[in-house]
């Protein structure tokens, strides 16, 4: 999908947290295409059926799919593009926390989320790094989107809110600098409450993404590579089989995340890890 506003082309090795969220997020847009998918031949199949109601109910009996109440086209197709929504802001919540621990353990290991009960793990992700200085890029309207689609999301899952304040914050939207800077979704979405459409969960899915890349760009440049001889969690001495070529492990480790295994680089963590069983050692040797 066009893009205006970055270059995804920027980020120059794989963050854990982001490879994770790519492809949890890639296994569940595709079987959220699947349902439509079915959904949608389902419906071209009660074309000729008197009542869709009365069609649906039958099938359910024929498939042993229990069904407790009328499913009609009217409540059904909203609640199911909504549903969607719902894992979609789990990995979003989850990539947070992921990488937050990547921060500890490439970037800064006294790293911690910002403190409020009243924000979300992503505000919260946000704020702390602002206040410590991160240059995210994020524009508004993308920020707001991901507020909005979370509002619509808490109101599904939760019952938490009304429309009314969804209104609200979909009107907060810039959808101006929005088409401006993401083209792809011109008419499409984003849809206020009540009228929320498949592309809404796509434009979703495609503002966590880019939210995810804006922040691995953020970090890059600013990494301690030889201290993830200390904090990577596979690179403790408690994790590492007996009789484990360290180099090798470390090696591994580096080529995984898309960096060069120069070795400068494995020698000054194989530092580090040497120094958990021996913090006399000081050489690479």
């Amino acid at each position: 999908m066009k893009t205006y506003f970055y270059d995804s082309k920027e980020i120059r090795w794989r963050l854990p947290s982001r490879e994770r969220l790519f492809h949890r997020l890639g296994e569940y847009d595709t079987m959220a295409e699947f349902t439509v998918l079915s959904e949608r031949y389902f419906e071209r199949l009660c074309n000729d059926a008197e009542s869709y109601v009365e069609f649906v109910n039958a099938k359910a009996i024929e498939y042993d799919v229990k069904i407790r109440a009328g499913v009609s086209l009217d409540n059904y197709r909203e609640a199911l593009y909504k549903s969607f929504m719902v894992n979609s802001t789990a990995m979003f919540d989850d990539f947070v926390e992921n990488f937050k621990e990547d921060m500890k353990i490439f970037v800064d290991h006294s790293f911690s989320l910002y403190d409020s009960s009243s924000l979300s793990k992503y505000e919260r992700l946000k704020k702390s790094m602002e206040n410590a200085g991160y240059n995210l890029k994020i524009p508004k309207w993308l920020h707001d989107i991901v507020i909005y689609y979370r509002l619509v999301r808490n109101h599904v899952a939760h019952n938490q809110g009304d429309e009314e304040k969804c209104s609200k914050m979909f009107e907060k939207i810039d959808l101006k600098q929005m088409c401006k800077d993401y083209p792809v979704f011109i008419n499409k979405s984003p849809n206020p409450p009540g009228k929320i459409t498949m592309d809404d969960f796509y434009l979703f899915s495609a503002s966590i993404k880019h939210i995810a890349n804006l922040f691995t760009i953020s970090i890059q440049g600013k990494e301690n590579w030889y201290d993830i001889g200390k904090y990577h969690p596979s690179l403790q001495r408690s994790r590492i089989p007996s009789g484990k070529d360290r180099r090798k492990l470390v090696c591994k480790i580096i080529n995984e995340l898309g960096v060069r295994c120069e070795k400068d680089l494995v020698d000054g963590i194989l530092e580090n890890v040497r120094q958990q069983y021996n913090p006399e050692i000081t050489s690479t040797t």
